[in-house]
């Protein structure tokens, strides 16, 4: 006895399209979640010492601004950007056009502001570097996480 069976499939592009921006996406923010925490994490709390040239930077406190303004932006479905927010500092007027978290990073010099917006020396930074660090610790993790995630 023969059984005619009739299946029918509801395919459209258009929801596979959507469905992996979607997955897209959440292994983004995960992966952004991750690397920020893992930058926290490496600015480490010392209260006295002064971090080597060439190892993370150490905070003074937990709540420390380079700890705290740490962020995350994902940019539509094909990129994040993870590190420490601007702030302004008026103290220091850097040099090269770097902020106070890349001449920490990266290293180079910046000008000394005092209060009474004259400048008064120039204070050079050594690389004391944790972006990258954390890009390297963060990268084996992105392939699981794109394993892990349903589509």
């Amino acid at each position: 006895m023969l059984v005619n069976v009739m299946l029918k499939t509801d395919y459209s592009p258009f929801k596979m399209i959507d469905r992996v921006e979607r997955k897209n996406r959440r292994v983004l923010f995960r992966l952004g979640g991750y690397t920020r925490t893992i930058m926290k994490r490496l600015i480490r709390v010392r209260k006295r010492k002064v971090s080597s040239p060439g190892r993370p930077p150490f905070a003074r406190s937990a709540k420390s601004p380079l700890r705290r303004l740490i962020a995350f932006k994902v940019t539509g479905s094909e990129s994040v950007a993870t590190g420490p927010l601007l702030f302004r500092s008026r103290a220091l007027e850097p040099g090269g056009g770097k902020t106070g978290a890349q001449l920490l990073n990266e290293g180079g010099s910046a000008v000394q502001v005092n209060k009474a917006g004259r400048k008064s020396n120039v204070m050079r930074y050594r690389a004391r570097p944790f972006i990258e660090p954390a890009r390297k610790q963060a990268l084996p993790k992105l392939i699981e996480l794109i394993k892990a995630t349903p589509l």
